[in-house]
């Protein structure tokens, strides 16, 4: 089935003429920024107002260094190359850093020649090798070469000319996992070697594997094959790996018998010159007269004497383990399980780990810490993660920073950086509202909700474990999600508990006064006296509070709450049109002070019919605008109902429609049926004439608003592909705003559209236009210019 549009097609039943698409007009793109923020690498979670007033939340990155005892940014998101390269900085994706202490990272870019580049800083020279495509992970050796994973491929660059591609997962030693891998984590020793893990795509197969430039690829250690331990075999094998300047690699493994049985963990080493693993230890053995109990899989090291150092637990408590000529001794107490490790310990057993966003680490002189997390950040909302060490000292790690964003009318300012917390926002009359929090199923009592607005300062909301006439208050895990703003009011769901009693129910807190209520509980009775199992609220603007509930016997209703009263607005049971009670509720579509329901409606030994239902918040009764088997606007009649839109007071409904043609044939086509005032009207069906282009076949997504009406959907060119658009309905017209394969206004080409890249709201369009791989194209962000 399709719907007829083009580039401009005339909107049946609306009239007008058709009009040229307007242009679309840049909001935003990569590396800009708000005054006295970061510049922004990336943006998720997009909302909008209309297309002049949006909320995102931005990612930017750095890479940090410590040296000599100093920590401090090296790069970060917009800043330029090192000349003589052109192009800026967009997102830092990994660093690492080798014994000597010298700097690789990669980094995808803006502007320039290329899509992304590695950086290799030694000492005072810096060297760049530009690439077509993204940078996944990444690692530097002692002798200054490059290792690093672009899509399925690995790479090594030896720091000038051009890199040499190593290994492709189509290489005959992945025979042995039976399916083409994924390739994982890589290691580049200075053994002129790079360690890598891979794992299957469909199965359980796993394995650490080498590249050596005279060996080629050869297979370490593979689930199901055997183990060193007569009788057993390797079960799982873990992505976290080290070699030393040898070439021996040291790994963390689970071993058990081929056939099932009790398993064990134990550290191995590789041995470059005998080609074989050995065991090194294993739970159970002895470690300073402590009996091991477990290997932690996240961090091994082995260094250039062949010692291995592991983190381990015994009956003491966690701790870092060394073991040197098979002499084992804990060197270091763990209290809690740190975050993240450095790949490499040297020679001298250096070891470092994250915990939380401060560095500590393990050298000659013991523990402690190496940088604060106030240092090791780049300011409110930065998280450390990547971090690896050198030999002399020397530390390098990647940060990245989000902040909540506001883009009205052009000015674009920080609302508030993360901290960790839950984070929801969303428009309600033009005001963004904001609720950060944490909602901990478990441990209720550290749960808190705040609420404030980008014009005004957090203030709390509701604290788990808090006691109210209705009982004790905990969060549940759906609060955030069922959040409903209504100007200077919220309703939430939490858990009422009393005794060992908890009841799901529906609250409301009022901003001003500060006051908390109970709009409705499972359990309770609703307009019919029946018990209500299921409560969820209704985003209605203006009025009373509105939720639709389910009742125990299969019962359903929209409530309205007048000062603590519920009265039912549309109902099970209820009288409709053709005296017909309504069975179920399908849809339910909100917009301001209206809101809209598709619900199933018929005696019994009859067919049922489906109902389109609307009235306002203050209304006693629904009315019926539609019901199927009606005449539809246009021709034919309304057959079964799809979905609903609803925006500006006004709904769309998505319907099938049969037409008879000659002979008694039935035809059926989708047609979407504007109701406002009243009334039905068609908007958009197969067959409206098309202006210039190829027709729609679906309709993803629509809007409605005071510009008028924009939607996603798809479309099959002459070429016969189908491709994304977005389209919008203004002027009494329908253009297509950007086709998916066109040209962009900041280059490059449109890829698909979805609901995270492009948000309808107030009948306009915001499109987030991703890099297509065109070498210097950012993203963007656009909106079409006039609205």
């Amino acid at each position: 089935m399709r719907i007829a549009m083009a580039c401009a097609v005339a909107v049946v039943g609306l009239g007008g003429a058709c009009l040229a698409a307007p242009p679309l007009q840049v909001l935003l793109r990569s590396g800009d920024r708000a005054a006295g923020g970061p510049a922004i690498a990336s943006i998720q979670g997009l909302v909008a107002a209309g297309p002049r007033d949006v909320a995102f939340v931005s990612e930017s990155t750095a890479v940090a260094l410590r040296r000599g005892g100093a920590a401090a940014v090296a790069f970060r998101t917009g800043d330029p190359l090192p000349p003589p390269s052109p192009g800026t900085i967009r997102t830092i994706c990994c660093a690492a850093m080798n014994d000597q202490g010298d700097l690789a990272f990669a980094a995808s870019l803006d502007g320039g020649l290329a899509r992304s580049a590695v950086v290799l800083r030694q000492g005072a020279q810096t060297r760049i090798l530009p690439l077509d495509g993204d940078i996944a992970a990444l690692s530097l050796n002692a002798r200054g070469e490059v290792a690093y994973r672009r899509g399925q491929a690995l790479y090594l660059w030896p720091g000038a000319g051009e890199p040499l591609l190593i290994v492709t997962r189509v290489d005959p030693v992945f025979g042995r996992l039976y399916d083409r891998p994924r390739l994982g984590r890589l290691l580049a020793s200075g053994a002129e070697m790079v360690v890598f893990a891979a794992a299957a795509r469909r199965t359980l197969a796993q394995g650490i594997f080498a590249w050596g430039a005279t060996s080629g690829v050869t297979a370490l250690a593979v689930a199901g094959e055997a183990s060193p331990v007569p009788g057993d075999v390797f079960w799982e094998i873990g992505d976290h790996f080290d070699a030393n300047g040898a070439g021996d690699v040291a790994f963390v493994a689970t071993v058990g018998p081929p056939s099932g049985g009790t398993a064990w963990r134990g550290v191995f080493r590789h041995s470059a010159s005998t080609g074989a693993a050995a065991l090194v230890v294993r739970t159970g053995d002895f470690v300073g007269g402590e009996s091991l109990l477990d290997v932690d899989p996240e961090f091994v090291g082995i260094d250039d004497t062949g010692g291995v150092t592991f983190q381990g637990t015994l009956a003491s408590g966690r701790a870092l383990i060394r073991i040197v000529d098979g002499l084992s001794t804990a060197v270091a107490s763990i209290d809690e399980a740190p975050t993240g490790f450095a790949p490499t310990p040297d020679s001298g057993g250096r070891v470092a780990w994250l915990r939380g966003n401060a560095i500590e680490g393990l050298g000659p002189t013991g523990t402690g810490t190496l940088v604060t997390s106030g240092e090791a950040t780049d300011g409110p909302g930065s998280t450390v993660q990547g971090l690896t060490i050198s030999a002399i000292g020397d530390a390098a790690w990647v940060t990245t920073q989000r902040a909540l964003h506001r883009l009205r009318d052009g000015a674009l300012s920080v609302v508030r950086y993360d901290d960790g917390r839950s984070l929801a926002y969303t428009f309600r009359q033009g005001a963004l509202f904001v609720v950060v929090g944490s909602v901990a199923v478990g441990a209720a009592e550290e749960s808190q909700l705040y609420i404030g607005t980008a014009d005004r300062d957090l203030i709390p909301l509701v604290r788990s474990g808090v006691e109210s006439p209705y009982g004790e208050i905990r969060l549940a895990g759906s609060t955030l999600d069922s959040l409903v703003w209504r100007g200077d009011e919220m309703i939430f769901a939490a858990d009422l508990r009393t005794g060992s009693t908890s009841t799901p129910a529906l609250m409301r807190y009022q901003v001003g006064p500060g006051t908390l209520t109970l709009l409705a509980s499972v359990g309770g009775t609703g307009p019919s006296g029946m018990r209500m199992a299921s409560v969820s609220p209704l985003p209605v603007a203006g009025g009373p509070p509105m939720l639709l509930a389910t009742y125990d016997g299969g019962g359903q209703g929209i409530i309205a709450v007048d000062d603590g009263v519920t009265r039912a607005v549309l109902a099970t049971g209820e009288a409709q049109a053709r005296r017909r009670a309504i069975k179920s509720i399908a849809d339910v579509a909100v917009d301001g002070s209206s809101f809209f329901a598709v619900a199933t409606a018929g005696p019994g030994g009859r067919p049922d019919e489906r109902l389109l239902a609307w009235t306002g918040v203050h209304g006693r009764r629904a009315r019926t605008l539609a019901r199927s088997g009606q005449a539809a606007p246009g021709g034919g009649r309304l057959a079964t109902f799809g979905r609903l839109f609803a925006g500006n007071g006004r709904a769309l409904l998505e319907s099938l429609v049969e037409r008879r043609v000659r002979h008694g044939v039935v035809d059926l086509y989708t047609g979407y049926f504007l109701a406002q005032g009243g009334r039905l009207a068609r908007l958009l069906a197969e067959g409206d004439p098309v202006v210039g282009g190829t027709a729609i076949e679906s309709v993803a997504e629509l809007s409605l608003g005071t510009r008028g009406i924009a939607g996603i959907g798809t479309q099959r060119g002459a070429d016969s592909y189908e491709r994304s658009l977005v389209f919008q309905l203004h002027q009494r017209a329908v253009t297509a705003l950007a086709v998916e394969g066109e040209q962009t206004p900041v280059g490059g080409a449109f890829v698909s559209f979805d609901s995270d890249g492009v948000v309808l709201a107030d009948g306009s369009a915001v499109i987030l236009a991703q890099p297509d791989g065109t070498p210097g194209v950012g993203w963007a962000l656009l909106a079409p210019a006039g609205d």
